[in-house]
C-alpha cells in the first residue's frame, strides 16, 4: 500500500473537520452583524412606542383645538380639587408608554392595539359631538344627547380608558396598570363633579340621565 493510500483515509477527516469550522465562523460573523435579540426586541418595542406616542399626541392635538373653538359656559364648578383632578387625569395617559416590562407578544400587542384603535376612535367621535361644549373642569353649557352621547353620557371618558388599557396592556406591568386604575378612578370623579354643576344649571340635563347611563352602556349610578 502506498504512502498516498495509507493517507486517505485521513482525508475526509479533515474536510469534515474544515467544514465545521467555516460552518461556526460563517454563524459567528452573521450574529455580530445581526446584534443579539436584545436588539430586535428594542427596536420593536421603539417603534410600537413612537405609534402609540403618534396617536395620543395627535387626540390631544384635537382636544386643543376643540377647547379652543368651545364656546361660553353658563356655570363653572368651583372645586379646586375637581380642577386638579380634571388636569391630571387629561395627563395621566402620557406616562404609561414608558413603564415598560416585557416586550408583548404577538397576542398582547394585537389586543393592546384593537383597545387603543377603539378607544382613540369612541374619543374622536366624542369630540366630533361634543363640538363647542367641550370643558377639561366641569362647565356647564348645553345637553348633547347625539351620536355617542345616545350610549352613554361621557363617552369622551370612555374612549380615553379604553385607550389607556391598551397602552398598560402593552406595557405589562403592575405599574401601568396602576396608573390605569388611578386615571379610571379620577375619570369617574371628574364625570361625578360634572354632573352636579350640569344638574344645577340645564333642567334638561336631569331627563337625559335618566334615559343614559354614564360610562358603560347598561351601567347606570345614583345620581345626586
Amino acid at each position: 500500500m502506498s504512502g498516498d493510500q495509507r493517507r486517505r483515509p485521513w482525508a475526509p477527516r479533515h474536510r469534515q473537520a474544515d467544514h465545521g469550522a467555516n460552518r461556526g465562523h460563517r454563524t459567528a460573523l452573521r450574529r455580530s452583524f445581526a446584534g443579539p435579540p436584545r436588539r430586535a426586541s428594542q427596536a420593536r418595542r421603539c417603534r410600537t412606542s413612537v405609534r402609540w406616542h403618534a396617536l395620543t399626541c395627535l387626540f390631544y392635538v384635537l382636544i386643543i383645538v376643540s377647547y379652543l373653538r368651545r364656546g361660553p359656559a353658563i356655570a363653572t364648578h368651583r372645586s379646586v380639587t375637581g380642577w386638579a383632578v380634571a388636569v391630571i387625569a387629561t395627563m395621566a395617559p402620557f406616562p404609561l408608554p414608558f413603564l415598560y416590562g416585557s416586550p408583548p407578544g404577538t397576542a398582547r400587542q394585537a389586543a393592546a392595539d384593537l383597545l387603543l384603535l377603539a378607544g382613540t376612535t369612541c374619543s374622536v367621535w366624542a369630540l366630533g359631538f361634543l363640538g363647542r361644549n367641550l370643558s377639561v373642569i366641569a362647565q356647564a353649557r348645553a345637553v348633547t344627547d347625539r351620536g355617542p352621547y345616545r350610549l352613554v353620557r361621557h363617552p369622551l371618558y370612555t374612549g380615553e380608558m379604553l385607550a389607556a388599557l391598551g397602552l398598560a396592556l402593552a406595557a405589562g406591568t403592575l405599574a401601568a396598570f396602576a396608573v390605569w386604575l388611578i386615571l379610571c378612578a379620577m375619570q369617574a370623579y371628574r364625570a361625578w363633579r360634572e354632573e352636579q354643576i350640569l344638574l344645577q344649571a340645564l333642567p334638561a340635563y336631569r331627563q337625559y340621565c335618566e334615559r343614559t347611563p354614564a360610562l358603560v352602556p347598561g351601567l347606570f349610578w345614583v345620581r345626586s
